[in-house]
């Protein structure tokens, strides 16, 4: 379950008064331009053969305006298998675009991942992009992105740091005002040896069931 805070479109000149950070439920909780955050909270249990229990907290925020984009996302994902810890993993990504007057934008992104059942104590990865927009309309974005990255890494113990890519594809698609698919695909590998390399894959279905309140 998901709750969109909303956020602050962009300033107009004749408004007065100081903004809120809860619009009127009558308003749009969904801001094109300016600020919008979402906090999601899930919990899962399963019981028979094997008794497995898992919950999730994540945090999305996000900028936009026709020259400038920033997003901010934290996720803390944990589960149990018969007592035993299976996933244990707190990710986040902080980006910023530029665009321009074309499909074209440049961007920097710094990326961290914990994951205790994989023994990656940390996994810092700086980075310059290069983006291209193949689909951006109201309802359906499609874009991809690469550039040169750093990785600083601690796995198993033993510190490491190396030159590294990034490559990562991009889509949503709002069906109408009640549902939209966001699904992502990030790349990393070392420079220097290619099976060095990871790959995460994302997707939410969001159906929204009230102005604030998403089932995700």
């Amino acid at each position: 379950v998901a709750y969109d805070l909303g956020g602050h479109g962009e300033a107009e000149e004749e408004s007065s008064g100081r903004r809120s950070l809860m619009p009127d439920e009558e308003a749009s909780a969904e801001t094109k331009d300016g600020w919008s955050s979402t906090a999601a909270l899930g919990f899962s249990l399963n019981q028979g053969n094997s008794d497995r229990i898992g919950y999730h907290m994540d945090w999305s925020s996000a900028y936009r305006s026709p020259e400038h984009e920033f997003f901010f996302d934290l996720g803390y994902h944990y589960s149990e298998d018969n007592g035993a810890t299976s996933t244990d993993r707190l990710t986040s990504r902080l980006q910023y675009n530029r665009r321009f007057d074309s499909p074209c934008y440049v961007g920097g992104l710094i990326g961290f991942l914990r994951d205790e059942p994989a023994a990656i104590e940390y996994r810092v990865v700086p980075g310059l992009l290069a983006g291209y927009s193949l689909i951006d309309t109201g309802d359906t974005s499609l874009a991809l992105e690469i550039g040169p990255s750093y990785t600083f890494e601690k796995l198993g113990g033993v510190a490491a740091d190396f030159a590294s890519m990034v490559a990562s594809e991009r889509f949503s698609h709002a069906f109408n005002e009640r549902f939209e698919l966001k699904q992502a695909v990030v790349f990393t590998a070392e420079l220097a040896d290619f099976g060095n390399s990871s790959v995460s894959l994302s997707a939410a279905l969001d159906t929204r069931m009230t102005q604030r309140l998403i089932w995700r």
